[in-house]
């Protein structure tokens, strides 16, 4: 099932998102949403998309690989690999809001295999590293829109309404 995608400055995304308790993500209601980010992930042509995004305040994010959609629970960054570079980033939640923002290009990130249970280690570059780390700050509570000042925020509410008015996902 598609989910309504929550769009800043919505509460609910400035909230910090909890653990996931192994015991959770054996039950029907995580396995449908973790099934549902996927299929909303895909439907809005995105990245990745993380469970507060779609009013579900979990450590869980879905990212859309070479290898389909993967799902990553209670996900950390264990190591940051490289300098910090700019890159461009846009967010389901800020539809038509695109900004350059300061990511490392590798990073090792650790989260729970809700399939085999225990802890995976994911070693992830590019796309995938930006994606996990922008993911993981929504779960913190931090959007673009958090480091901004009001007159940017107010341009990128214009953007957004904006967007929301000219493109309208089937």
């Amino acid at each position: 099932m598609i989910r309504k995608i929550l769009i800043w400055p919505h509460n609910t995304l400035a909230e910090v998102s909890s653990v996931v308790r192994p015991s959770l993500t054996e039950t029907k209601e995580f396995q449908y949403l973790v099934g549902d980010m996927a299929e909303t992930l895909v439907h809005h042509h995105g990245v990745g998309l993380s469970a507060v995004q779609v009013g579900s305040p979990l450590r869980v994010f879905v990212m859309r690989t070479k290898d389909g959609a993967q799902t990553y629970v209670n996900p950390v960054i264990m190591e940051s690999i490289g300098d910090l570079e700019e890159m461009g980033e846009g967010c389901l939640s800020m539809p038509g809001v695109y900004e350059d923002v300061m990511r490392y290009p590798q990073v090792i990130l650790s989260a729970y295999n809700f399939e085999t249970g225990g802890e995976r280690l994911h070693d992830l570059e590019g796309l995938e590293a930006q994606c996990a780390q922008h993911e993981i700050e929504h779960m913190d509570g931090i959007t673009m829109a958090t480091k901004w000042g009001p007159v940017k925020r107010g341009i990128a509410k214009r953007k957004i309404q904006k967007a929301l008015r000219e493109w309208r996902p089937q």
